[in-house]
Parts: structure tokens; sequence; C-alpha cells
């Protein structure tokens, strides 16, 4: 319910930015330190000379661990400490507006339970073409102009593939499918998206593009793309 509320509410935010802005910029970047939880993201607005921000440092959460202690009084037999670590959920939302003069719009939530557990990626978006399939990614760096996002995020150095395969990008989530009146709504469970650590998405670009993802099966730039098309709507990944 929390997350059909907030995907309602990023939706509406696509939905205004879309009717209302063309080429917004913004940089984005993530701090961490060793003790808890940080992340900032900072955006600006130009509308003269933009400027690309791009992420040549990976953006990084840690998990807070948490100590507690408990000492008995002198009178007390005896005393003792207790410590325990909890893994704290992470989370982090994109506004993914239209680009190109397209009408592609929507909202996106990211969950991971712990660091060690797959990210679910929850998706709700409208515009698109009807009855179709389109790739979806995450690209390396965070930029509102779709094509300045650079390529898709690959720490690993290897080739295209589908989502979870062993031989695919980090950013690389497959196809999702959009009905008869061009709405896409659903989710997957990504094994190799991270919201923390030195590869962690957050501050990077979640990315639509206008045609189906061939999962590096083809040829040409299918083992880079997927040969997905044209870049139709992006926002980035924020904490």
């Amino acid at each position: 319910m929390r997350s059909s509320c907030l995907l309602a509410g990023l939706i509406g935010m696509a939905l205004a930015q879309s009717n209302t802005q063309s080429n917004n910029w913004y940089s984005a970047s993530v701090g961490s330190s060793t003790t808890s939880t940080s992340s900032s993201v900072a955006s600006t607005s130009s509308s003269t000379t933009p400027t690309l921000i791009s992420l040549s440092t990976p953006s990084s959460t840690q998990i807070t661990t948490t100590t507690t202690s408990t000492s008995t009084t002198s009178s007390s037999p005896s005393s003792s400490s207790a410590s325990s670590s909890t893994a704290v959920p992470l989370r982090a939302t994109a506004i993914v507006t239209s680009y190109n003069g397209t009408n592609v719009h929507g909202g996106v939530i990211f969950e991971q339970a712990d660091a060690n557990s797959p990210t679910i990626i929850t998706y709700d978006f409208a515009g698109n073409g009807p009855l179709g399939q389109r790739g979806i990614h995450i690209h390396r760096d965070g930029n509102t102009d779709c094509l300045a996002a650079g390529p898709h995020f690959n720490p690993a150095g290897i080739n295209h593939g589908d989502i979870n395969a062993a031989v695919s990008h980090a950013g690389d989530l497959g196809n999702i499918p959009t009905d008869s009146q061009g709405d896409a709504k659903g989710s997957v469970s990504a094994k190799f998206v991270s919201l923390s650590g030195p590869n962690s998405v957050i501050g990077r670009t979640f990315i639509i593009h206008g045609g189906r993802d061939d999962l590096g099966t083809g040829t040409g730039d299918s083992n880079t793309t997927g040969n997905s098309g044209l870049r139709v709507a992006c926002g980035i990944i924020m904490a």
C-alpha cells in the first residue's frame, strides 16, 4: 500500500514535469560515511548553459550498525553487555519524465532489504505505444538529459544481456510489456542492482527506451545496448 501511494505521487510529479519542462539538467552525487547511512543529491536547473556532471565515483550508502550495552549496578552479582546488528532496508525512487517530444512518464521505486538481497524495482509508466515491449536500463551518469546519461551502468565491463543473466550489465533490466493503453505496471527483482556500496545505482539514471531490448542476442550494438531504440524518458535515481 505504501509503495502504491508513493508511486502515485511520483507519477503525478512526473506528469507535471513532463507538461512544463522539456529539458531539465541535474547533477547528482552521493557521499558515504563509515558509521551511518548518508546520501545527498544536489540538483540544479539552468535555462541558459546546461552543465553535465558525470558520476566518476560511484555513489554509495552504508548500512547502519547499532550496538547497545547494558550493565548492572554494583549490588548485582554480575554484569553483561549485549550488541545487535540491524540491517536497515534501503529505498530509492526515480521520477521518470518524457524526453525528445514523447509523452512517456511515470515513477520507479527501488527497495532492498539489505546489502546482500536483490533489489525489487516497482514501476508504473504511461504514454508508451500499446501492446509492445520496452527496454529499461540504469545508465552510468546522473542526468535528465537522457542522451547525456552515458552508457549502461556496467562496472564489471562485460557484455549486455538480460536481467540477472550471468553475462549482463548491472544496469540491464530487460523488457517491460505495455497494455492496450500504452501503460506498464509491475515489478522485477534485480540481483545485480545495489542501493549501497561502491556499485550503488543511487545518483545514476533510469531510462525507458522506445523499442524492445534484444538482450544481447542480436547483431550490431546488441552487446552494448541491446538495440533498444531511442531514449524516450528518464529520471535520476534518488535516495
